[in-house]
């Protein structure tokens, strides 16, 4: 059931919850084909997450909410089509208790002709069969399947790829793989996880923020998942690595595509692999609040927010110094700053595609090969939510 909430984009407030997690605005949509650009809004005052509609008028319709029990808030998620029947599908990971055993952290609202369910279908972390989960964030995963991606901090970190299950009103893990690399296993900061095109191959980042320097481990998807480098990346005062901001970037009008990785100090880069290194640029967004993190008196504008973010260009100038690991020795060096971007670098950022734009909407199609794994049977159970 839909409810216009008749409020002004300019005047929404929806503020970030005080001391846990981040306001974050997914990315643009049109589900259900009317024309009007949706969006998914996490961790807003009244609700852990909440679909809306800008219409045409500047207002906004709010057509779903949910609200996690004993103030939790969700980390992430992802708008995707998990069974294939046309309905997309809302997959989240939560923001656990470290005192608390077998909490359900993954929840996926199914779809439907309204929209999401509102009873979602939850995954406990007991089925997976590890002692500490702390899921960071989600992504999709280029080339088919598997389709998800999630990061796991301490004690495992490490990211794992795998699909869903959904029968009989339960739902299990498929095609479970974990990504592991010694770069981030040996180390203290959050690690979050990222799905991507760049130079014509797919892949999957690791990436871990440690001071003022980005650990990166880079699996290739094409080779079932196989650890192809391992870099550390010098970022010079860049602070707080926004993980459910992580997304794919593809550009509408050159070849520039690659993962965008925006912090809350205002700083967007993109991360580039070709068959040498892993490449670290600025983009136009930095500076631009285009990710912006608030307090109780934040008073975004959504529309501001996603225009920002489609018309993003990316810096053609030297990167950002990068060490591909292992190495005998880690030099310290930054770059100076790269010159103003190109102006006919015009970029769409778009995590999932609107209908009526097939280049941003389709994922690479030449992906075709199977990937072998060790598949565990992780099962779940339907969780009754509050709305």
């Amino acid at each position: 059931m839909r409810f216009l909430q008749g409020i002004l984009i300019g005047i929404l407030l929806l503020s970030g919850l005080t001391g846990k997690g981040d306001f974050h605005v997914h990315g643009s949509y049109d589900l259900d084909k009317d024309g009007h650009e949706e969006t998914l809004i996490l961790n807003a005052r009244a609700s852990s997450a909440i679909w809306v509609e800008i219409a045409k008028s500047s207002a906004i319709d709010t057509l779903w909410s949910f609200t996690l029990p004993q103030g939790q808030i969700f980390n992430d998620a992802e708008i995707v089509d998990i069974d294939g029947d046309g309905y997309y599908d809302m997959v989240a990971v939560v923001d656990l208790f470290p005192s608390i055993k077998n909490q359900a952290w993954l929840y996926v609202f199914p779809g439907n002709a309204d929209g999401f369910a509102h009873d979602p279908l939850v995954l406990s972390t007991e089925s997976l069969g590890f002692n500490i989960v702390r899921p960071s964030n989600l992504s999709l995963v280029p080339g088919g399947s598997p389709q998800l991606s999630v990061a796991f901090g301490a004690t495992l970190r490490q990211s794992m790829v795998f699909d869903i299950d959904i029968s009989d009103n339960d739902i299990s893990l498929m095609n479970v793989q974990m990504l592991i690399a010694p770069i981030i296993s040996n180390g203290y900061g959050l690690v979050y996880t990222g799905g991507f095109t760049s130079n014509g191959r797919q892949y999957i980042a690791t990436l871990s923020p440690e001071r003022n320097q980005l650990k990166t481990a880079i699996f290739d998807v094409g080779q079932n998942f196989k650890l192809i480098q391992s870099s550390l990346i010098q970022l010079g005062h860049v602070q707080h690595l926004l993980g459910a901001d992580i997304q794919e970037f593809r550009s509408k009008r050159s070849n520039k595509n690659g993962l965008l990785v925006p912090f809350g100090s205002n700083d967007v880069f993109l991360l580039e692999v070709d068959s040498e290194e892993t490449k670290l640029f600025n983009t136009s967004l930095s500076g631009k609040s285009a990710f912006p993190i608030l307090d109780k008196n934040g008073q975004p504008n959504i529309s501001d927010i996603l225009s920002k973010r489609r018309d993003a260009e990316v810096y053609t100038a030297q990167p950002i110094l990068s060490h591909n690991l292992p190495s005998s020795r880690l030099e310290k060096e930054q770059l100076s700053p790269p010159p103003p971007p190109l102006i006919d670098e015009a970029a769409t950022l778009k995590p999932v595609a609107m209908y009526n734009d097939q280049d941003l909407t389709t994922l690479p199609d030449s992906q075709n090969e199977f990937y072998s794994s060790n598949t565990w049977g992780f099962s779940g159970k339907r969780k009754k939510g509050q709305t």
